[in-house]
């Protein structure tokens, strides 16, 4: 353990302290009553009620308090005028690579789970290890060979990127969709009155009682509507990847007046995209059972992969601005991170929503009818230069790491370089 020159604050260090205080003491109280209702009920009904979601809730819970707990760690040896070594793990790569060759027998058993529909607690912690390894193994691939830097810098970008990243991105997308779907309503109002008024019926026909068949005729009839079509891609492939492309690397900027290395802010990116993948696949992972588990889980693994690369991409392009000022390599990072994301999630919307919607609609829309057909190859042809991305930047940064350094301006000719990735608390 080093001691570092006493300081009477460290501004960074005590709200690193505050948000991850607060991300355990929530998390640690949830996890604790979500598993107790999940056990109540369990024991109430004779474990004949489907506790899947309080289960899975509960576990993703306790996996953030575990990932935030180390911040908090970091951010009080700080405090105290201590530096603590890095949580090292010798060979993670191949325990990463291990984990990715036992993620088929978690899916194997999961999805055996999932359709008996028992053992939800188990089931909940599987779902933990079929979203989390294959993300472990893409961090570790990402950041091989590279310098990680400062522990609390890591630990610290991880407690910000699960607690509050994908907060700012859902309030954002909540609001953008909220005015999409007025919009919306008031342009059918307007240009086809007599559809606003049976979906009006069809509703109020629903609001004495949630009737499934009724929901599922209006939203068919209002989701066949070419523009309706057209205002979901708008969006989820257009606003939705802007947004999230913005926010996702939101905590790389709490390091930018130190100017961080491109290869710092390539590492700092995987760390913010892998965080906020993993509590966004967990959520929507939480709902699911049954024969589509499986398939849920393969989905969200593509996904991983898609956060990943595209949030390293735009670190490493922030980076490249505050360290290099080359600020046209950031503009072209986040139009590239937009266009991989925004296509990607044309290509899955159109593959799931113009089957349901049937034959009609693929007479009406056969563009996107044709879409919706090559969508399987298009997401793997998408995934493979994800994969790209993210071999081809480590890399390429892996070179230029192994290159000396130029000695900065002004100093004497001979004089040491500074090294390739300063460490930056």
């Amino acid at each position: 353990m080093e001691t570092l020159p006493k300081r009477s604050t460290h501004i960074p260090s005590i709200l690193q302290l505050i948000l991850s205080g607060l991300g355990i003491a929530i998390c640690g109280l949830a996890a604790l009553l979500l598993f107790a209702a999940g056990l109540f009920n369990s024991f109430e009904s004779g474990f004949a009620k489907d506790t899947s979601f309080l289960y899975s809730t509960a576990w993703v819970a306790l996996l953030i308090f575990v990932l935030v707990l180390p911040s908090i760690v970091y951010a009080i040896a700080r405090l105290a005028g201590r530096t603590l070594p890095g949580i090292t793990l010798k060979n993670r790569y191949l325990i990463a690579v291990a984990g990715l060759i036992l993620w088929p027998v978690v899916l194997y058993a999961g999805n055996d789970l999932a359709i008996a529909n028992k053992a939800n607690i188990l089931l909940a912690f599987l779902q933990l290890l079929a979203v989390g390894l294959p993300l472990w193994w893409l961090l570790e691939t990402g950041q091989r060979g590279l310098s990680t830097g400062s522990p609390q810098r890591t630990w610290g970008m991880v407690s910000f990127s699960l607690l509050v990243s994908p907060l700012i991105a859902l309030i954002i997308e909540a609001i953008a969709l909220i005015i999409m779907v007025v919009v919306v309503i008031l342009l059918i109002g307007a240009q086809q009155p007599e559809l606003f008024n049976e979906l009006s019926f069809l509703m109020a026909q629903n609001s004495a009682g949630l009737d499934p068949a009724l929901l599922d005729q209006a939203s068919r009839q209002l989701i066949a509507q070419p523009g309706v079509i057209l205002a979901l891609l708008v969006m989820f492939s257009g606003i939705a990847p802007m947004i999230e492309e913005l926010i996702k690397p939101l905590a790389l900027w709490v390091i930018a007046p130190r100017r961080p290395t491109p290869a710092q802010g390539f590492i700092c990116g995987l760390i913010c995209g892998a965080a906020f993948a993993l509590l966004e696949s967990l959520g929507i992972a939480s709902s699911s059972t049954g024969d589509v588990w499986l398939l849920n889980m393969l989905q969200r693994s593509g996904t991983g992969l898609l956060h990943i690369s595209t949030c390293g991409l735009m670190g490493w392009g922030l980076a490249s601005a505050w360290s290099e000022q080359k600020y046209l390599r950031t503009g072209l990072a986040f139009c590239a991170a937009v266009l991989l994301h925004g296509t990607w999630n044309a290509f899955g919307l159109l593959m799931g929503f113009i089957p349901y919607l049937g034959q009609s609609v693929s007479t009406q829309l056969p563009v996107a009818a044709w879409m919706s057909q090559a969508a399987p190859f298009a997401l793997g042809l998408l995934a493979f230069a994800a994969l790209t991305i993210l071999f081809y930047l480590n890399h390429q940064l892996c070179m230029e790491q192994s290159m000396p350094q130029p000695p900065p301006a002004g100093s004497a000719p001979g004089s040491a370089a500074p090294p390739a990735a300063q460490e930056m608390p």
